[in-house]
């Protein structure tokens, strides 16, 4: 009875453990807004035209001890990111310009 209960247990333990390392893992991830403006800019707005197949994630990264492999999602859309981050750099004498990023 006791090498059926360890072999239960040790199967049970190799099931919890790849159950736990076939979960799909994600990284946030979040553009840091700069601290400083200027003085004087020649775009208001930009649009970001983005030609990736799959715009659901940035890419894969290694991260951990064991290198596993995570997906990189973006918080919020890469175009409202970039568009935050001109809004905080725009100081007051801003031209209202577009800008086309691809």
């Amino acid at each position: 009875m006791k090498i059926n209960f360890e072999k239960i247990l040790f199967l049970v333990i190799i099931c919890l453990t790849s159950a736990l390392w076939s979960q799909k893992r994600t990284e946030p991830f979040t553009i840091s807004l700069p601290t400083h403006k200027l003085e004087k800019s020649y775009y208001k707005t930009i649009k970001l035209i983005d030609k990736r197949e799959d715009t659901t994630s940035l890419g894969i990264v290694q991260q951990g001890m064991l290198n596993a492999k995570a997906k990189v999602i973006p918080t919020s859309s890469i175009s409202s990111q970039f568009q935050s981050i001109l809004n905080s750099i725009n100081g007051d004498d801003t031209k209202k310009e577009q800008w086309f990023c691809t």
